[in-house]
């Protein structure tokens, strides 16, 4: 009997130890956090302006350690920012996705004058040396209007191909054919395209990011609804636009066309965290950081308690 006591005190210390240890590891905010465990408690989607985070500071940041991880560099590789996203206002349409510093990329929202609908861009940035003089030089691709109060898939690429010979894709005076150029593609339809170099020809200087600043933000100063944001560092084109494609569906946990298991999917937030969660992403890059700051306790953070919607119904769930 006395061993049988011994033994099972021995195991609710260690028990112990072993929840305190986890603790630690999740509490910590300053400590590296091992890879992002998929939080899955629905289909839902974020109303960024139905949350108790106030606009037009509420923004969800995707921190991470990793960048020392040659999967995490985008200097110098083709790009896509994809998401789904419905509108809410024209007067403050606001940033979907950004990963941009003094140089990167971001996807964002812009009031059109009227009042039914917003126009998507896509933005990619530079930094330049010209005459030993570094600046930041940015271009911008804007895709067809979207209107408010509707789903709409949006995708900006920065790809390095010629797509003069790509069905349905638009003449852009040339840019088509450049090798990179930008394409903006809206419900699968490539909406747009243009030069990705300004009045130098800088083509020669690669898309890069600073990783020492805010790694990655969502929704900053949005009114709208937000899923599914994917940034690849590849030219997802064929993917997004193909009629066995992967944008009305989630990413499954695999290796395949429309899986998360993949080396050139940096960023895939899902979304799916629910009510009193932090955004988490499921690509891996994200520390689970997906917080936005306390109004009334500065340097602290939120949980996200409101603003859960549901997702579009054509996506199809991954589990």
């Amino acid at each position: 009997m006395k061993k049988i006591k011994e033994k099972l005190l021995l195991f609710l210390v260690v028990a112990i130890v072993m929840t305190s240890a986890s603790f630690l590891i999740v509490g910590c905010g300053t400590s590296p956090t091992p890879k992002v465990v998929d939080s899955n408690k629905g289909q839902y989607a974020l109303d960024f302006n139905a949350t108790d985070c106030p606009n037009p500071s509420c923004i969800a940041v995707i921190s991470s350690s990793s960048f020392t991880l040659d999967k995490y560099k985008i200097a110098g590789k083709e790009l896509t920012i994809e998401a789904w996203v419905m509108p809410k206002s024209t007067s403050t349409p606001g940033d979907v996705f950004t990963h941009l510093n003094a140089a990167g990329a971001k996807m964002f929202l812009a009031g059109n004058g009227t009042t039914t609908h917003v126009v998507p861009k896509f933005q990619i940035s530079r930094l330049l040396d010209i005459s030993g003089v570094t600046s930041t030089v940015s271009y911008v691709v804007s895709g067809a209007p979207i209107l408010l109060d509707t789903w709409s898939h949006v995708a900006g690429v920065l790809a390095n191909a010629n797509h003069s010979s790509v069905a349905g894709h638009p003449t852009c005076s040339g840019a088509e054919a450049l090798e990179p150029h930008m394409d903006f593609i809206v419900d699968g339809d490539i909406s747009a395209c243009a030069t990705s170099r300004g009045a130098v020809n800088d083509d020669e200087a690669p898309v890069g990011f600073a990783h020492n600043s805010t790694e990655g933000s969502v929704g900053m100063g949005i009114n709208g609804i937000i899923d599914e944001v994917r940034f690849w560092t590849t030219d997802r084109t064929a993917e997004i636009s193909s009629a066995t494609h992967c944008r009305n569906q989630e990413l499954d946990n695999t290796s395949g066309a429309c899986g998360r298991d993949n080396d050139n999917l940096i960023t895939y937030i899902r979304f799916n965290e629910g009510v009193g969660s932090s955004i988490n992403d499921a690509a891996g890059l994200g520390a689970g950081a997906g917080e936005y700051p306390d109004p009334d306790n500065v340097g602290e953070f939120l949980h996200w308690e409101t603003g859960w919607v549901a997702q579009p119904t054509i996506l199809i769930p991954a589990d």
